[in-house]
């Protein structure tokens, strides 16, 4: 068809050179017209009906929550067979303190009334990457053959309540029969509020003669080296008890 035209555009009229170039150069540029079998139309398949989606969606959902049910099933019967997680709280008469212990919390509570002071004491076992670094320090002279009591530990926040408006409170840690002071604060009694400007020298750092005196005046108020042994078992058995009853409240959830 270019070259029809071409042809006759000649024929009927005399053109320059420069022209004429022009004009072949136009008309090379036209592209050819597409023919209708090079590009057939493209055949797209039929979506699914969304029914079908539906049902395969909510089979997957049956077959995931079955799923999840029997394994649910085998851990609370694992977890059911140890022993100690039906535990009861040890009577009050048997320690200084009294217990306070609350299902579904991963600490209790001591409190007792002493010389017109109140003690509190906080009590839980942290997770272990926060004395890991601890636990390294006394790898060179603990005996590798420790049992396995040897390398849990306690925190306890003991807080001591006078009519003065004032408290103090112990950051201690309890671990192989032995109890530490790592931090003591001296702040107002009801003091919610973050303590990060209280003044607390570092305990390590204080005078011998001082830390001893701190420690006989926390064994006075019934914070002693024995107390790490039942504190352990007591936590370890409620940690027990915790976690069969998290299985159940979740495979009760699934349930429902």
């Amino acid at each position: 068809m270019a070259s029809h035209l071409l042809r006759r555009t000649i024929r009927s009229s005399l053109l320059q050179p420069k022209q004429l170039r022009s004009l072949i150069h136009s008309l090379s540029l036209v592209p050819p017209s597409p023919s209708p079998l090079r590009n057939p139309a493209r055949v797209v398949p039929p979506s699914p009906p969304h029914h079908f989606v539906s049902l395969r969606s909510a089979h997957n959902k049956v077959g995931a929550d079955e799923n999840l049910r029997k394994v649910l099933d085998s851990e609370i019967s694992c977890a059911d067979e140890v022993e100690g997680h039906d535990q009861k709280p040890v009577a009050a008469g048997e320690l200084p303190f009294e217990i306070v212990d609350n299902p579904g919390e991963n600490l209790i509570t001591l409190r007792r009334e002493f010389s017109g002071e109140r003690i509190e004491a906080t009590v839980y076992m942290p997770e272990h990457d926060e004395w890991d670094g601890q636990e390294e320090e006394d790898d060179n002279t603990d005996d590798k053959d420790d049992d396995e009591s040897d390398q849990q530990c306690i925190s306890i926040i003991l807080k001591i309540h006078k009519k003065t408006g004032t408290l103090l409170e112990f950051n201690c840690t309890a671990r192989s029969n032995e109890i530490t002071i790592d931090q003591l604060t001296m702040k107002p009694d009801g003091e919610d509020s973050d303590d990060a400007d209280v003044y607390r020298p570092k305990f390590s750092d204080l005078d011998e003669k001082l830390q001893d005196s701190l420690y006989r005046y926390l064994e006075e108020r019934g914070v002693q080296s024995s107390l790490f042994e039942f504190l352990r078992e007591y936590m370890t058995n409620k940690d027990e008890r915790e976690y069969l009853h998290w299985l159940k409240n979740i495979k009760g959830f699934i349930e429902h």
